[in-house]
């Protein structure tokens, strides 16, 4: 009798730790670094927060107006999914959004960095850290006027080589419980004035339209390793051994 329960038992155990391994939860944020190389002359605060603002809205001022200056932010996000219910495997990770605004003192071109961080509370926890570089370029823009550039979407600015390699974050990385990270990438996914705002993943080129917003999402696909033959061979074999057990006791 014992035997046969312990058996039981562990067969349950076995079907509860696969059933659990579909849950997927965790965190993302990161930071953004001061600009580096501006060929003119550029004001920016919250450079290592998560969201860098640069620009002024008049020619005349030294000071970065919040929300009328162009940002970058990234957005602190929590997740949570069930595998099992996301059909493709393909999740959402985190976004990261750019206002752009037609500004004064917004250094030409220049180049910084993301510092990005997903951090996995199950199945198992787990901290990856990666680093995005990239380049902007502000364009000239036809009107004095700030407002009047935005009111009719003048020059697209343009992000350069913000991409997620294939190798991002250390993929592929085993999350634990026969779960894996298996890829990562960025997509476009949301956009004001939408057609003066694109993404091509393969070069990282972002653009957007004066007085335009955009957000690239990321996406993780994630996958469950097959068990080993034998170890389904040895659940089937405790399966058939329980049933068998059970239909001798109606027996009796």
């Amino acid at each position: 009798m014992m035997k046969y329960a312990t058996l039981a038992g562990v067969l349950s155990l076995s079907i509860g730790s696969i059933a659990q391994a579909s849950i997927v939860t965790g965190s993302f944020g990161g930071t953004v670094e001061a600009p580096t190389g501006a060929t003119k002359s550029i004001e920016f605060v919250g450079d290592g927060t998560n969201q860098l603002h640069w620009g002024t809205p008049s020619h005349g001022s030294s000071t970065v107006s919040i929300g009328d200056s162009s940002s970058l932010k990234v957005n602190s996000l929590n997740f949570s999914y069930d595998h099992s219910d996301v059909k493709a495997g393909d999740v959402l990770l985190g976004t990261i959004t750019w206002n752009n605004q037609s500004n004064y003192h917004a250094g030409a071109s220049w180049s910084s960095n993301v510092n990005l961080s997903l951090a996995f509370v199950l199945p198992s926890v787990l901290e990856l850290d990666q680093t995005v570089g990239f380049g902007i370029t502000n364009t000239p823009d036809v009107y004095y006027d700030t407002s009047a550039n935005e009111a009719a979407g003048n020059n697209p600015d343009m992000i350069s080589s913000f991409f997620l390699d294939t190798g991002a974050f250390g993929v592929p990385v085993a999350l634990g419980n026969g779960l894996r990270l298996t890829s990562i990438g960025f997509g476009l996914a949301d956009a004001d004035k939408g057609v003066g705002s694109t993404y091509n993943a393969g070069t990282g080129y972002w653009t957007n339209v004066e007085g335009g917003t955009s957000t690239i999402s990321i996406y993780g696909n994630i996958s469950t390793v097959p068990l080993p033959a034998g170890a389904w061979l040895l659940l089937s074999g405790l399966g058939g051994l329980v049933a068998m057990r059970r239909r001798s006791q109606r027996a009796a």
